[in-house]
């Protein structure tokens, strides 16, 4: 970076802060005033603990009157100063947007959002709310508030940062293959570009007996198929894998031909996943949660076999 460049930078950083110190001492008298009004409401209360039964209905009656009041005048304030809210907030996401580079930007996205765990099934794509849980309709997330450029910049980040929990084992090849191109924020952007951190729930139970020879051999493989094509994601992802062996409420061991199929398919997976820079943790709840992490997937498949095996708990048939 050139001294010149440089010197902008802490030019428009200095800005920054200006404009958001006034942002704060507004903020600052908006908070008082309410803070004065819940105070009043809360001597009141005081009052009615203390006083006699009469009295006690007479101060909540003006209590509640207050409570209207103070609400009301809420109301009115909080229209009052949306307009100049939504400039002032505007004129500021416009000075971070020019005046900083984007991996600063992003340094500050991942600050100002939420981070949280976003369940991934059938339902998720019927839903027209915003796909964020924990700061669902934040002034962030509204252009009016922030501009298309910095509202873009944050659902990137907010998708770059999110766990995304694709736990439905039996519709899960479905629904990944539409999330990766689905953006329920409707901007047009494609969360395979962006996602960074995944867990599924996949299946490699045993099949059952109603399904024909060829189906039983390649059953495993679907079970594993909702990762096809995984490795081709650009980012450097990482996969939190569970693989469940159970079938229904049968708690018996899958059968050594079927396991040892899964575990072929899956490996040769993993091997592109680490390939392309992917990380991984492969975890077996039905064998006491043993784990294979990105550092084995070196290890022939003949090991993993053995330590599956070794894991394996004891079945004891119930008792007739």
């Amino acid at each position: 970076m050139s001294d010149k460049a440089y010197s902008n930078l802490i030019e428009g950083h200095a800005r920054l802060q200006r404009r958001a110190q006034l942002q704060v001492d507004n903020h600052t008298i908006i908070l008082r005033a309410f803070r004065d009004a819940d105070e009043e409401i809360e001597q009141a209360w005081s009052k009615c603990n203390n006083a006699t039964k009469g009295e006690s209905s007479k101060l909540h009656r003006q209590v509640a009157k207050w409570i209207a009041e103070n609400e009301s005048r809420n109301a009115e304030l909080r229209k009052m100063i949306a307009p100049q809210a939504q400039k002032s907030c505007h004129s500021l996401c416009d000075r971070v947007y020019f005046d900083l580079p984007r991996e600063i930007r992003d340094n500050i996205y991942s600050f100002l959002h939420s981070h949280d765990t976003i369940y991934v099934g059938p339902e998720y794509f019927g839903q027209t709310k915003q796909p964020c849980e924990s700061d669902r309709g934040a002034h962030y997330w509204d252009v009016e508030f922030v501009g298309e450029e910095i509202q873009r910049e944050l659902i990137e980040s907010w998708y770059r940062t999110t766990l995304f929990y694709f736990y439905d084992r039996r519709h899960n090849t479905e629904v990944v293959a539409q999330f990766l191109d689905t953006d329920r924020w409707n901007l047009g952007i494609k969360p395979r570009y962006f996602i960074c951190k995944t867990r599924f729930e996949l299946d490699a139970s045993d099949p059952d007996g109603t399904l024909r020879a060829h189906e039983q051999r390649t059953q495993p493989m679907r079970g594993i198929q909702p990762l096809q094509n995984l490795h081709l994601l650009p980012n450097h992802v990482s996969f939190f894998l569970r693989i469940h062996t159970y079938r229904g409420g049968f708690k018996e061991p899958v059968a050594v031909n079927i396991l040892q199929s899964t575990v072929k398919d899956l490996h040769r997976r993993l091997i592109a996943f680490r390939t392309a820079g992917h990380k991984f943790v492969v975890q077996w709840p039905d064998y006491n949660n043993l784990e294979f992490t990105t550092d084995d997937y070196a290890l022939e498949i003949d090991v993993w076999m053995e330590r599956l095996q070794a894991a394996c708990p004891k079945f004891e048939p119930a008792e007739s």
